[in-house]
């Protein structure tokens, strides 16, 4: 599968194939080059994964810090200012 085809998919089917890719793999008699193979091409889905997942958690985090600096969220009250929210970080 080409780069630009992966990003067209969604995580979710990224996953999917990544699944896929891992039981191809588990499976006897599987040649150590299509081995090779099947490892780079779970390996590229992975960090497509991963990079939705580290955007998703950057739009997260500037949600969380958007609503603690406009006030709705409520602080805990210690002496350090941090709210419940931060405290989960």
């Amino acid at each position: 599968m080409k780069k630009g085809s992966r990003r067209q998919l969604s995580f979710e089917q990224k996953l999917q194939q990544l699944e896929h890719v891992v039981a191809e793999m588990e499976t006897e008699g599987v040649t150590l080059e299509a081995l090779l193979e099947k490892y780079r091409e779970g390996h590229a889905l992975l960090a497509a994964c991963q990079e939705e997942l580290d955007r998703a958690e950057m739009i997260i985090r500037t949600f969380e810090g958007t609503s603690l600096s406009d006030g709705s969220e409520e602080s805990t009250g210690d002496e350090e200012g941090t709210s419940e929210v931060s405290e989960c970080s």
